[in-house]
Parts: C-alpha cells; structure tokens; sequence
C-alpha cells in the first residue's frame, strides 16, 4: 500500500540538520525537503490553490500526489499567508504569497510523514530520540555549570524540561554548544 510506503519511508528521516528557528517556530528548507521527497518518491508532484477572504487576507493550500505504479495518493494542507510575527497579511504582495506557499508545501509533506515531528514541538522522528545514558546528563549538567549557563534557558532552547529528556542527537548538539562556551 502506497500510505504506508510513504509513511514508513518518509516519517523516520531526521530532518533536524534542515531546519531553521525564527522566533519561536522551526522552518524545515523546502528545497532540502523537496529533494529528499523527489530522491524516494521521484512521481511526485504538487499543486497550489490561493483562497482570498473578505478582509483582504490569503489563505494557500497545497496539494501533494504520489504515484507509484497504478497506484495514487494526495495530501493535502493549508496555511494562512503570514508576516514575519505570523500574522495575517492583508492584500499580501508576490513574495509573501510565494513563502507561503513553499511552506505549505512542507506543511503537506509532512502529511506524508517528512518532518511532522516539528509541527508537534518534537526535535528528532520517534525512532531516533532514544533517551541518553546518565553519564552523558551527568557531563551536560557539569558543562552548564561550569560555563555558568541557565538550565531553564538551556532547557528552553531544547524545547525540554529536564536535561535528561534531551535525545542523543540533542545530547551531542548541546555538548559541543557548551564546550565551545568553556
């Protein structure tokens, strides 16, 4: 089945290495997604269609189609074109238009699975974010300490509550974050 090909493929790529943080939101690169999506599903394709309201606003939908032999599946998924505060814009130009739309067009990948972790808060797909060993917390706590750092801060920047809740690919970023500050 189509479905669960693209799911199984596409939900356990870690895209963390892809993102870009703006603010309180995280930014998968449409580029780098499309090229992963086109690497394992090359008869993919999308299209857009733009709703405009009363007041002047936008909103853009993406649509996905898979094909693989006989068979087809499409995703869809919308987003309102926004300013850089993640407001609504009225009577928005071309390029606020077309940044809405390549990231919609992530926004219905992920549909298919790629990436959908981010729009949950999480940093790493489920099979990856194994929990780390208490020596590596125990070095991170003596890290934060030394360098004098904030653990809520520290934590914050995770997106964790507890140093221990860090995944190991999170683990590693933070160690060598904080070695770089000592």
């Amino acid at each position: 089945m189509l479905a669960k090909k693209l799911w199984d493929t596409l939900s356990v790529i870690d895209v963390s290495d892809h993102t870009e943080k703006k603010g309180q939101f995280t930014y998968l690169s449409w580029s780098w997604a499309h090229s992963i999506m086109m690497s394992n599903f090359p008869n993919s394709s999308h299209t857009f269609e733009e709703t405009t309201y009363p007041d002047g606003t936008m909103m853009v939908t993406c649509y996905v189609t898979v094909t693989e032999g006989e068979e087809s599946l499409t995703r869809h998924m919308f987003l309102p074109v926004l300013d850089f505060r993640n407001k609504p814009i009225s009577n928005p130009s071309s390029m606020h238009i077309n940044t809405a739309r390549q990231r919609c067009y992530v926004k219905a990948l992920s549909m298919l699975g790629l990436g959908l972790y981010i729009y949950s808060g999480e940093d790493l797909p489920a099979v990856m974010s194994e929990t780390i060993d208490k020596d590596v917390i125990d070095e991170i706590n003596r890290l934060i300490e030394e360098t004098g750092s904030n653990v809520d801060k520290f934590c914050k920047a995770f997106n964790v509550n507890h140093v221990d809740e860090l995944t190991k690919a999170q683990a590693k970023k933070a160690i060598g974050l904080l070695g770089r500050k000592k």
